[in-house]
């Protein structure tokens, strides 16, 4: 078999993130796509991706996929975008179409042609740390207005970045992120940058606000949000299943796609090495060395982290992100 990891077992769809323009609106200091030099897709160039997609399909043993459109900012190359949507709405290989923005630029136009074609949207809200905002400074939460905010929350969720700098000197950041959205009848998935810019300083005093909002959450809470879910869910998913034997999709069942002419594990390995790349597009050549790197237990499965085996948690961690982990 091509993959020696089995995904006929998880009976999934290849995810794939499509760098559709490394260019932003913004200028998060987290961001892995600073690394890249304004590189953006024309639609020409994902005809030869899409040419590509059934042997990559292939490679990945599965006959779906779900595709993202992922930057950089994907409204700053917008006609592709609408180009590319009208494809894959043909594509009965196509299960599910997501388009991930920072929402600047969601317009009425772009958010009605999303709708009426079935795209699921994804709001990555900058987080309140202001030094990741080079070109354009608001006060400390509101990124938009009022009634910008009104229309995002009924079209899509928040997914709100934190940074490691958000926690010093401020026990009461995830509550005051938590109760700001919540003005607008919208739960924040709250996310912590993964980046190793974590000190030892930065964890003691995140260690402080979580325990400060677990005790919120526990007074005035009848439900669970993040990111206390996403440890529910996984605990519970330990127990009914097992520990999954896959850290994250990179290089098992999902893929970045960058304008180069090659597919990597993720968007991330695309932007930060260039030499990981697994399967050129253009060339339709697979590497295989880097195919079976990605195919070695100890790169993709926790179960076989050594450095986690003494862990007190490691039943219900996944180990999160690879290009973290083995690089």
């Amino acid at each position: 078999a091509a993959c020696a990891r089995c995904l006929e077992e998880f009976d999934q769809p290849l995810e794939i993130e499509f760098v559709t323009t490394s260019k932003c609106n913004l200028g998060c200091i987290y961001c892995y796509m600073q690394n890249n030099n304004n590189e953006t897709f024309t639609y020409e160039q994902f005809m030869n991706f899409a040419q590509s997609l059934p042997e990559i399909l292939n490679l990945y043993q599965t006959n779906s996929y779900n595709f993202t459109f992922f930057g950089g900012e994907p409204t700053l190359n917008w006609n592709v975008c609408k180009k590319i949507i009208e494809f894959l709405k043909s594509d009965q290989k196509c299960n599910k179409i997501i388009f991930v923005s920072n929402g600047i630029e969601l317009d009425d136009e772009k958010i009605n042609i999303l709708i009426s074609n079935k795209v699921h949207i994804s709001i990555s809200y900058d987080g309140p740390y202001l030094n990741n905002r080079k070109f354009f400074k608001k006060d400390n939460y509101q990124l938009f207005n009022d009634d910008k905010m009104e229309k995002l929350r009924k079209i899509s969720g928040f997914k709100v970045m934190l940074h490691p700098e958000n926690f010093l000197g401020d026990e009461d950041i995830l509550i005051k992120t938590f109760e700001y959205f919540i003005k607008f009848k919208s739960i924040p998935d709250m996310t912590l940058v993964r980046d190793k810019i974590w000190t030892d300083k930065h964890i003691k005093e995140f260690e402080k606000a979580i325990i400060k909002f677990r005790k919120y959450v526990v007074e005035n809470l009848t439900y669970i949000p993040a990111p206390f879910s996403l440890l529910h869910q996984d605990i519970l998913s330990f127990y009914e299943q097992g520990k999954r034997p896959f850290a994250c999709f990179c290089g098992h069942s999902g893929i970045g796609v960058f304008n180069d002419g090659r597919v990597y594990p993720c968007a991330r390995f695309g932007s930060n090495n260039k030499d990981s790349w697994i399967y050129d597009y253009t060339k339709q050549e697979t590497n295989l060395d880097n195919w079976a790197k990605f195919n070695d237990q100890k790169v993709f499965n926790p179960k076989q982290y050594d450095k986690c085996k003494q862990c007190e948690i490691r039943n219900f961690c996944n180990a999160g992100c690879i290009y973290s982990q083995v690089t």
